[in-house]
């Protein structure tokens, strides 16, 4: 699975976090399965040209899984019918699923009229190979919270000032709250039932580099109350750069 941007070791401790749990018996983060890509087609032929018959697997080249422009492997086999002809350069917006397959291949499950949807939330050892540019945005940049809440333990990497909703499972909860600047500053934040339970920061990147892993982790106790579901919000400095992670709430 993806979770863009952080270094291994970083994911690492987030899924040290999960293992815990789960040997407490505890529900354990979940990670987002699909998310859409603006993906450029890289088949290896002049630009335009038809990508060659014989395999419906095809490179292309995006910068919204680890944040840096990097090239990997689609398999467009099920969206065929949607997009029968693939060139060289092409501009395409696609619904991919990260874990469909054993292999370091991304299965393409639909193509998309635009890719305004979250961006990859979870990542995992299919790597792509790095271009070595620059870091580019992954989440946006809205305050606007997202209309669908997120399941709990979704790991999130974006930009500027975002919220959105998310799912705990329980009205009385105590999740752990994994956080990261890797540029800028940002403050985090939990809401549960229109109050503040939980308020971090500003942290720049030098704040949690004396941590262990550079990354904070901390407890976001809330209610109890009548609602399962809870409000994280970042307020970040434009273009500042940052990771956070909610897990599943656990009976306080």
């Amino acid at each position: 699975m993806f979770v863009a941007r952080l270094p291994a070791a970083r994911v690492w401790i987030a899924l040290v976090l999960a293992a815990l749990l789960v040997g407490a018996g505890l529900p354990a983060p979940t990670f987002a399965k699909d998310f859409p890509l603006i993906v450029v087609v890289d088949c290896g032929v002049r630009s335009g040209q038809k990508c060659p018959d014989g395999s419906t697997i095809v490179g292309v080249r995006t910068d919204q899984v680890s944040g840096r422009p990097a090239t990997y492997k689609v398999d467009f086999a099920w969206v065929m019918k949607q997009e029968p002809t693939l060139r060289q350069d092409q501009e395409l917006c696609i619904e991919v699923r990260d874990n469909a397959r054993d292999d370091n291949v991304l299965q393409a499950i639909s193509i998309l009229d635009n890719c305004s949807g979250p961006a990859p939330r979870v990542k995992s050892g299919k790597g792509g190979k790095d271009d070595d540019q620059a870091n580019s945005d992954t989440v946006g940049t809205t305050g606007d919270p997202d209309p669908e809440p997120l399941l709990c333990g979704t790991a999130i990497n974006g930009t500027g000032t975002r919220s959105w909703v998310q799912e705990e499972f329980v009205s009385n909860g105590n999740p752990f709250l994994v956080y990261d600047v890797i540029s800028g500053s940002a403050r985090f934040e939990v809401f549960y039932e229109g109050n503040s339970v939980k308020a971090i920061g500003p942290f720049v990147p030098a704040d949690l580099d004396g941590l262990p892993f550079g990354i904070g982790v901390t407890q976001a106790p809330y209610g109890p109350g009548t609602s399962t579901l809870v409000t994280v919000v970042v307020t970040a400095a434009p273009g500042a750069q940052w990771f956070v992670q909610l897990s599943c709430g656990l009976t306080a």
